[in-house]
């Protein structure tokens, strides 16, 4: 063999070189999400608090409280979505745009939970899910927006639009192309599972608090916007998207 000739460890730079590029990558996301989280908390905090904690408490009626407890659910599931196919996607489209989405709804949450801390709100919804606008989690709407697919198993998604576990499981299996798919699939769902939501805390009827109404409003536009972009991606795949 030659001394120019590549032997057999040719190859191990390049390997290491991009494992070293993967965690390098989820290091900067898990950094930049905790950023967003932590700014996100401390705008929620000091807006839900204005004109001081008592007032705050007031403000956060059944349905305010409801839609921070319940969007947080669904918003966690979805950044988790958007950190599968930045990993492991392979489109830059498709990685650019979960960038984008986990890095809103990351600080959304942050929003949210200072929110909750401020009306001195328990973090976590104690009864059922939705419950707080008159949604049926057993079924009705589940049979349209969240019901699993074929292979999906037996398990049932916790709210609107939601994956089951045994779908996030298949999307965490995946990488290239086929994640990136399954990824917008799932998102797509997610996204439109998600309008029920925005809608109930919009309704004047509500009574919600103005800035509540306001972050509805604008996931409810931002989330409408990202729809379209990814059914134009699925289309470009010659995929369908999920019942």
């Amino acid at each position: 063999m030659s001394n120019d000739e590549p032997g057999p460890a040719s190859s191990a730079p390049r390997v290491e070189s991009d494992a070293h590029r993967g965690r390098t990558r989820a290091l900067v996301t898990a950094l930049a999400a905790s950023a967003a989280l932590l700014l996100g908390i401390g705008v929620g905090f000091a807006i839900g608090n204005a004109g001081g904690s008592d007032q705050g408490r007031d403000q956060a009626n059944a349905t305010a409280v409801g839609f921070a407890q319940d969007m947080i659910v669904h918003h966690r599931q979805a950044v988790e979505m958007t950190q599968a196919v930045i990993e492991h996607g392979s489109d830059p489209a498709v990685r650019a745009l979960a960038r984008r989405m986990g890095s809103a709804q990351t600080t959304e949450i942050g929003q949210m939970t200072g929110w909750l801390q401020a009306w001195g709100a328990p973090a976590a919804n104690p009864g059922h899910p939705m419950s707080w606008m008159g949604h049926d989690t057993t079924g009705g709407d589940h049979a349209r927006h969240g019901a699993p697919g074929p292979g999906a198993g037996g398990d049932q998604p916790v709210m609107d639009g939601m994956a089951t576990e045994a779908e996030m499981t298949r999307l965490r299996s995946l990488s290239g192309p086929a994640v990136d798919t399954y990824f917008l699939q799932l998102m797509l769902r997610h996204h439109q599972g998600g309008h029920h939501m925005m809608a109930a805390v919009v309704d004047p009827k509500a009574g919600a608090p103005t800035y509540v109404v306001a972050l509805a409003e604008q996931m409810n536009t931002a989330q409408t916007a990202e729809e379209a972009t990814m059914t134009q991606l699925l289309a470009s795949r010659n995929a369908a998207p999920l019942p």
